[in-house]
């Protein structure tokens, strides 16, 4: 390992803690750390006060040892030495003349012969960078076994799993990450080491070139819930040269971008190097964009079936006789109901639901639950949380038909005096709770919400519930998290006397 290079430590401590009391420092750096010097390695050992295995000598090897150091030289050696100083280099010259490099360095001495430092320098030099070449191949060589690179890959992880236990070691880590790139000739250098690697080791091309799996988004999963919904066909990750797209539609080519990481630096260039490869290599294909915060609009939905071309069928009239009507109780299947077709999506606090079917389709769905809005009606109140339909069926009166029959079944429970709902100005006027009798109460104050820098909304209870767990005002949770409050529009109370 090239001088000045710092070693992590903590992915080989447990290999030596296990090893090095059973081996020689020389044959555990030679077998298992071959780029590293044996002196680091007697370093560290000793600041974890493990103690290597010694080499046993023979009293026959110390004789032989000691008699060679009394051996005298011939005049041809001394001349040969005389010759030859500061030309070769004297671990050559023993190697040559069969002796010991202590004679040579006795011979020199005798002779008056001044050691050339600056050559001497330059032979280290040359005999390290071969050293540090011949380690490189045998390692190379060594992790390409199987065992070896899987019983390796199984202590550098439970080390790094051991070390994410500690608060202040994840911190380091965090922050050496997030500063890593603001240093350009640190960047670069990566990069030109990244690039090297990859050219000479094998492995680390066959580790980039295979599968990887990837984690879907809750956002990519909601987009296919409405792709699966409108029966449109699709593929997920689909392949295309070394990227993968979130969605492939036909010859459409979708990506939902998420505000946050796809306004990164980093991510708008890779977007941008994907869309050249697309435009340039893949002309049969049509790139496409849908942002999270057009997703999570009050049109969301539908700006996606606009995005990707998609024209819907016209819908089937159906009779309300042929409509079946039930209790729901697959809490799964009606929350994919609702993000399927709901721009809000599902809500948690829904207690009672309610659908009606026709054949094996859920044509229309609504859920109850407790209102969250104080003072909403007198006595025990349930607010109408959801109502939404299936599309692709209609029938004029279906909507105000259902919540009759919602209306009757809460009724014979005997639990609630009343029920509120919350109709939404930007979307509708509450036809169908004036076509159910149900009271038009009046309109609400204008509410808030909040948004991110990235315009994404977060409703005011989900940001009050997540100041209230850190301690914090919800003022002050919004300014420290970069969230403004915005106003969320009016909307219209009707409520429902069930006495």
């Amino acid at each position: 390992m090239p001088s000045g290079t710092k070693i992590d430590w903590s992915l080989y401590d447990d290999l030596i803690e296990r090893l090095l009391p059973t081996m020689m420092i020389s044959d555990f750096v030679k077998t298992y750390l071959p780029l590293i010097s044996t002196k680091a390695v007697g370093a560290r050992a000793k600041k974890l006060g493990i103690k290597p295995a010694r080499k046993t000598i023979s009293d026959a090897h110390k004789a032989a040892a000691a008699a060679a150091n009394k051996e005298t030289l011939t005049k041809h050696q001394i001349s040969y030495i005389r010759k030859n100083a500061n030309k070769i280099p004297r671990y050559d010259m023993a190697k040559h003349l069969g002796i010991s490099l202590y004679l040579v360095n006795v011979a020199f001495n005798d002779l008056g012969i001044e050691i050339d430092r600056e050559f001497t320098r330059k032979i280290q030099a040359e005999r390290s960078k071969l050293h540090v070449h011949l380690a490189t191949e045998a390692s190379n060589k060594r992790w390409e076994d199987p065992e070896f690179r899987s019983s390796m890959s199984a202590i550098a992880s439970a080390r790094s799993k051991q070390l994410w236990q500690d608060e202040r070691y994840r911190c380091k880590v965090k922050k050496g990450i997030a500063n890593t790139y603001d240093h350009t000739d640190l960047k670069q250098r990566l990069s030109t080491i990244g690039k090297q690697r990859y050219r000479e080791n094998k492995y680390v091309r066959e580790t980039l070139h295979q599968h990887r799996s990837f984690k879907n988004s809750k956002l990519n999963d909601r987009v296919a819930l409405v792709l699966d919904a409108h029966n449109i066909s699709y593929q997920r990750e689909f392949e295309i040269a070394n990227y993968k797209v979130d969605f492939k539609i036909g010859d459409t080519l979708l990506e939902v971008q998420g505000d946050y990481w796809h306004n990164l630096p980093r991510g708008k260039h890779n977007d941008a190097a994907k869309a050249t490869i697309i435009r340039r290599y893949y002309p049969q294909y049509h790139l496409r964009y849908l942002w999270e915060s057009e997703f999570y609009s009050i049109r969301g939905i539908n700006r996606l079936l606009e995005v990707i071309e998609f024209k819907p069928p016209e819908s089937t009239p159906i009779d309300l006789s042929e409509l079946r009507f039930e209790q729901y109780t697959q809490l799964d299947s009606a929350k994919k109901f609702v993000d399927s077709h709901h721009y809000l999506g599902w809500a948690k606090r829904a207690s009672l639901i309610f659908r009606m079917q026709y054949e094996d389709q859920t044509v229309i769905l609504a859920s109850f639950g407790g209102p969250i809005r104080l003072n909403t009606a007198p006595g025990k109140v349930l607010e109408l949380i959801r109502l939404c339909r299936y599309p692709y069926f209609v029938n004029k009166n279906m909507a105000s038909y259902f919540l009759s029959k919602c209306t009757k079944e809460i009724r014979k429970l005997g639990q609630y005096d009343n029920l509120v709902s919350f109709a939404d100005d930007r979307l509708h006027t509450g036809a169908v709770y004036k076509a159910a009798n149900w009271r038009l109460i009046g309109k609400t104050q204008s509410d808030y919400q909040y948004l991110s820098n990235a315009n994404i909304p977060m409703h005011k209870k989900t940001l009050y519930n997540r100041a209230k767990r850190a301690g914090m005002t919800e003022r002050e949770y919004a300014e420290s998290h970069g969230y403004r409050k915005t106003s969320a529009g009016t909307k219209t109370k009707f409520v429902l006397d069930l006495n």
